[in-house]
């Protein structure tokens, strides 16, 4: 079959459909070269040697994040976690104990505040069952009886009732007024202290029980009980508080530092609230007639604070040092589990971590949750009693089918939430409350959840599959329409990238993403899209995939220049850096296209045997190709030399010295194919 048309520009990448279809600028094959709008047709940059380590562990899964300003690489296997600066060399790292049985396999990394938070996606969050820490800290078992003055001929009560149900009871009789000083038996401090005597006196009264007096204000203490009181006036004159009390106008002037009250309030247990007495500088259970306050605080006796060993840990860099810690989740500190619960993350695995509007957002199961403003470890409300706009926000879709949650991107405004077959976004046009905050499924998408989505600035980019063949959809706002929208950027490569995508990533100065995937045959390659806008039109959306010497195992983006780290069982870990600019090398004076390259100064070589006097340099490759540099009989030549074996990986390569002169300087790198298949 003959095929007549013209060849374009070249710069469409890989179509798979047959040639009388494709557009013009579509090719068969396109390996290792660029597609750019303003060059045309290149080959791909060569890759600078960076650095390589044989000190780090084999097998790490990388993220790559920025800290203090800094690129960092944090590679994570099962109980492992390694550091790997952009210069290609590793850092130290300490794990404090218990650390290493948090770190799993399937790990994010995100840097909110210069504190990198490590997430294991799998690992199910739970609460601390232990209570010991908040229990040291209150007092219970403590009744109050506080007199706010008397009236004449009213008679005052107190019962105290113990657990056995025995009930003791102190009376006190006010005299009617006339009598001279009968005014001063009315006075707050007279009626406590007769009621004291009472109660003393009642046969009832368990000599365990403690009654004692400081101003207005009667304790008892010593045993469990159940106070009440009756003053004549209807509880306004006389008032008593034990472990409850029915209103805060109950709770006493004086109490002991950490007496812990609950008091009840008008609808159940919803809007019932704690207080706890605060003496400054006093321990607790000591103080009683010193000056205080009664602050709000929780429910000492039930689970309040995460278990830390299964929620994010965290990454704290102290210059070229790294250490890995448990995080500094809060507790909850006021309230209980029906005024202030526990987040919705709580039983369930988050699968991501993410920043909106100054809150720390993370998603598990069906739900989103939001730190308070301002306080990226703080799930629970400020006040059991009263709303606060900067209270954390929990929330969830009310989509009829079922989904599991698995990204968060920050987008346009908005945060856009990824879930296994759906998407949804929470607009972030307004700032968020518990009050004004919704989760709105937009498309309904199934997707990969092996890889980040990734941002190209006005668009998202997510995996998909199709078969034993991956895919990658675009995630988009038409500005025509209300309505988002997601499109295959893989149509006509539907068969291109094997196996699912591990990772997207996007460089929107460059207009370039990269995509890698799980498949054996393409450990060593790079997907790389490359697309360009005429306006709102997609002028250009080229596929093509580089090649690489070795397994890689990260790439990310840094100014104009893409980092890719690839690992060798001897070398170890490998960085190269690619400059998108492709500048002239200082030497040759063009673009020299070899990877791991390097520089080198040549060293005499002296053969007795031969009388052959020449220059050499030990390199770690075998197969390399050499560059006359500086120095150098005809620098931007290539150099021929013969090789010799030293042994343990290293490799001498001796070559003339007219040629290359001792001290001379020489470029070494290995070859790439560079590839087009036209159609």
């Amino acid at each position: 079959m003959t095929v007549s048309g013209t060849l374009g520009s070249l710069l469409q990448g890989v179509s798979q459909q047959p040639a009388y279809i494709r557009n013009d600028g579509q090719v068969t094959e396109q390996q290792n070269m660029v597609s750019d709008v303003v060059r045309g047709l290149t080959s791909r940059p060569g890759g600078d040697l960076v650095g390589y380590n044989t000190t780090t562990t084999a097998g790490l899964d990388f993220k790559d994040v920025i800290i203090g300003g800094d690129s960092f690489q944090i590679g994570v296997a099962a109980g492992a976690l390694e550091v790997i600066g952009a210069d290609g060399l590793p850092r130290t790292v300490t794990l404090d104990a218990g650390v290493s049985a948090y770190i799993d396999t399937e790990m994010e990394v995100y840097v909110y505040d210069n504190i990198a938070y490590l997430l294991n996606r799998n690992k199910v969050t739970a609460m601390d069952p232990s209570t010991t820490a908040s229990e040291a800290l209150v007092v219970q078992d403590e009744g109050y009886v506080t007199s706010l003055g008397g009236e004449f001929s009213h008679t005052y009560t107190v019962s105290l009732e113990y657990d056995d149900g025995t009930v003791a009871v102190g009376t006190y009789q006010a005299p009617d007024g006339t009598t001279t000083g009968d005014a001063a038996k009315t006075a707050s401090t007279y009626i406590v202290d007769q009621l004291r005597i009472s109660l003393l006196a009642h046969a009832n009264h368990k000599v365990a029980t403690l009654v004692t007096v400081s101003g207005s204000v009667m304790r008892i203490t010593g045993t469990p009980l159940k106070l009440s009181v009756t003053d004549g006036s209807g509880g306004i004159l006389l008032r008593a508080q034990a472990n409850t009390a029915a209103k805060v106008e109950d709770l006493a002037k004086f109490a002991v530092h950490g007496t812990l009250v609950r008091v009840v309030g008008a609808k159940g247990d919803e809007d019932d609230f704690w207080m706890r007495f605060e003496i400054e500088g006093a321990t607790i259970g000591a103080g009683f007639g010193s000056e205080g306050v009664w602050r709000e605080w929780l429910n000492a006796y039930e689970a309040n604070a995460f278990d830390l060993t299964t929620m994010p840990h965290v990454i704290v860099r102290a210059g070229a040092a790294f250490t890995v810690s448990q995080g500094n989740w809060q507790p909850r500190r006021v309230g209980d589990s029906e005024t202030n619960p526990v987040p919705n993350f709580i039983g369930e695995a988050i699968r991501d971590l993410n920043g909106f509007q100054s809150r720390l957002v993370m998603i598990a199961g069906p739900h989103v949750a939001m730190s308070r403003t301002n306080i990226e470890v703080d799930f629970w409300k400020q006040s059991a009693t009263t709303e606060s706009a900067s209270d954390p926000i929990d929330i969830m879709s009310t989509a009829d089918t079922e989904f599991a949650l698995e990204w968060i991107v920050a987008f346009d405004r908005d945060l856009i939430i990824f879930a296994d077959k759906s998407q949804f976004i929470i607009t972030g046009s307004i700032a968020l409350t518990g009050s004004n905050a919704s989760m709105v499924q937009t498309t309904n998408f199934e997707m990969g959840n092996a890889a980040r989505p990734a941002s190209t600035g006005r668009t998202l980019l997510f995996p998909f599959s199709n078969g034993k063949y991956a895919g990658v959809k675009e995630f988009f706002s038409s500005a025509n329409t209300a309505a988002s929208d997601a499109l295959s950027i893989t149509q006509v490569q539907d068969e291109y990238m094997l196996g699912q995508v591990t990772s997207i990533t996007a460089s929107t100065n460059f207009s370039t993403v990269l995509v890698r995937t799980d498949d054996a045959s393409t450990t060593h390659t790079i997907f790389v899209h490359q697309y360009y806008y005429d306006g709102e039109k997609k002028a250009q959306a080229s596929w093509s995939k580089w090649d690489f010497p070795y397994a890689i195992r990260n790439q990310f983006f840094s100014g104009s220049k893409l980092y890719v780290l690839m690992y060798d069982a001897t070398l170890g870990y490998i960085q190269v850096a690619l400059d998108l600019d492709i500048p002239d090398n200082a030497d040759a004076g063009y673009p020299v296209a070899l990877d791991l390259l390097d520089s080198f100064t040549a060293v005499v070589y002296a053969d007795a045997a031969t009388a052959f006097v020449g220059s050499y340099i030990d390199l770690n490759w075998i197969d390399v190709k050499l560059v006359q540099g500086a120095g150098c009989a005809v620098p931007g030549q290539t150099v021929l030399s013969t090789v010799s074996n030293l042994g343990g990986g290293l490799y001498r390569h001796i070559m003339d010295g007219v040629t290359v002169p001792v001290g001379a300087t020489v470029w070494a790198g290995l070859n790439y194919t560079s590839l087009v298949k036209p159609t």
